[in-house]
């Protein structure tokens, strides 16, 4: 089955990760198929080092926003996010 995914985590050396969230914040996926807010926290977990994350979006679903920013806040390392073109509503 195709992943719709919004995000994308790239792996840039052994202590830097890039976290890119550009389109749509999941609207329709996040309510029950193979996208979840599960999916996104186990992909994060999954980083060692800083985290760079890069928005270019125009909003989604409010309840998946709140689920990726509460994972950010508890992420382990230092977190800097860049705001490529837009982040408005969800995005913010």
């Amino acid at each position: 089955m195709k992943m719709n995914k919004f995000w994308n985590f790239v792996k840039r050396s052994t202590d830097k990760n890039e976290l890119m969230l550009y389109g749509p914040i999941s609207q329709e996926t996040w309510w029950g198929d193979e996208i979840t807010p599960r999916e996104f926290l186990n992909e994060l977990e999954q980083c060692n080092g800083d985290l760079d994350v890069r928005i270019n979006s125009g909003g989604g679903d409010v309840f998946a926003a709140q689920s990726i920013y509460t994972a950010l806040c508890n992420y382990q390392d230092n977190i800097t996010v860049y705001i490529d073109g837009l982040c408005a509503s969800a995005a913010t």
